[in-house]
């Protein structure tokens, strides 16, 4: 099944963005989101904890140790 994979960590996207990708795509695909604050998600969301790292942008590349099992679209 084809994933789309959001990113949410710090303070520049909120569980509201997330939970319209959700809404305007009508559920159609397995949604996972990266977040150091799962907080307000959609219970549809998976959640993929991960710790911000306030110096640094490293969680993107943290990406790369999930397998999800086939196609991808990451956003940001």
């Amino acid at each position: 099944m084809k994933t789309i994979l959001t990113l949410k960590y710090g303070e520049k996207y909120t569980s509201d963005d997330v939970n319209s990708i959700y809404e305007h795509t009508e559920g159609k695909y397995n949604y996972v989101c990266v977040t150091d604050d799962p907080k307000g998600l959609d219970p549809n969301i998976g959640i993929i904890y991960m710790e911000h790292e306030p110096e640094g942008n490293m969680e993107k590349l943290k990406l790369f140790q999930f397998n999800f099992g086939g196609p991808i679209l990451y956003l940001d």
